[in-house]
């Protein structure tokens, strides 16, 4: 989880291997959800409980705020981005019906 808030707030995944000393490629699947389904909502359901499971998580909150930290790492979740993209091609390439009436 705390994978998600650094990541969130900009860390590197050079930054991510020298903290915790895992292969880059690792960190992707943590990002995106097919190593730890749900990761995601377990590590804002923890934040939106004021619970800091990581010194480097607390710290952000302290520099941050709680709320900042949270709408942050909202916002970089990978599947509301995805949604969010898919949804703007379909409404990109849905056909315009016109409901209005002809003017006379």
């Amino acid at each position: 989880m705390s994978v998600h808030v650094l990541r969130a707030h900009g860390t590197l995944f050079s930054e991510l291997t020298q903290i915790f000393h895992a292969n880059p490629a690792r960190f992707h699947e943590i990002l995106h959800g097919s190593l730890h389904p749900d990761s995601w909502e377990k590590a804002l359901q923890s934040l939106a409980i004021e619970e800091f499971w990581s010194p480097s998580v607390k710290d952000l909150v302290d520099r941050f705020g709680l709320t900042s930290v949270i709408e942050k790492t909202q916002s970089a979740n990978p599947r509301k981005r995805q949604f969010a993209r898919r949804l703007k091609r379909a409404r990109k390439f849905a056909p315009v019906v016109t409901l209005s009436r002809p003017i006379r």
